[in-house]
């Protein structure tokens, strides 16, 4: 009996060992398990946080590009704001980038009526309107004014004329240029005056 009992003891034994290796065994599983998705979870979190940096890194770039585009395009359009008129100039505002024939008295005359023109016109066309109106009515023939801020490209072809200046100034933020030009020494009167005859 007592081999029985000891038997028993050890099928005891044995079973106790191998409810607790079993119950150890399935808290191994699962804790293994819990591991396992737990590291999976973090993996797709970084996964996903990768991609979202990324994508940020991207947007961030493509913003940084638009910026500058659009600072790019802002500078363009600044060239075909309309020039603030009326305003007041001086002789000091204006410095001669070219001059072809065009005498001191002339080109003095020429900046008075353009500083003039400038305190009293309300647009580019109305200055350049006076200004030839009144170098003609002065200096006698047919003349040509033109003004255009400095950095737009402008078509602008002469086949002849007796005396050219070129002038520059700036307003607000842009240079412009002003042409004054002596197309004939013909005047429109003498003209009139000789069909006539």
């Amino acid at each position: 009996m007592q081999a029985n009992l000891s038997l028993q003891g050890e099928v005891s034994a044995l079973s106790r060992l191998h409810y607790e290796k079993d119950f150890q065994f399935r808290g191994f599983q699962l804790w293994y398990s819990n591991l396992t998705n737990m590291l999976q979870s973090e993996i797709n979190n970084m996964k996903q946080g990768t991609q979202d940096t990324i994508r940020e890194s991207f947007l961030e770039r493509i913003n940084e590009q638009l910026r500058v585009e659009v600072k790019n395009l802002e500078t363009k359009l600044t060239k075909f704001e309309k020039c603030a008129l009326p305003q007041t100039l001086t002789k000091d505002n204006f410095e001669i980038a070219s001059n072809d024939r065009c005498q001191e008295q002339v080109a003095l005359q020429a900046g008075e009526y353009l500083i003039k023109a400038f305190a009293e016109q309300d647009s580019l066309y109305s200055i350049c309107n006076y200004v030839t109106k009144e170098l003609a009515h002065s200096e006698g023939g047919h003349w040509l004014c033109t003004i255009w801020p400095f950095d737009v490209e402008v078509g602008l072809g002469i086949n002849d004329y007796t005396m050219f200046l070129a002038l520059d100034f700036k307003n607000a933020n842009l240079d412009y240029r002003v042409i004054i030009a002596k197309t004939s020494d013909i005047d429109s009167e003498s003209s009139a005056n000789n069909a006539e005859v």
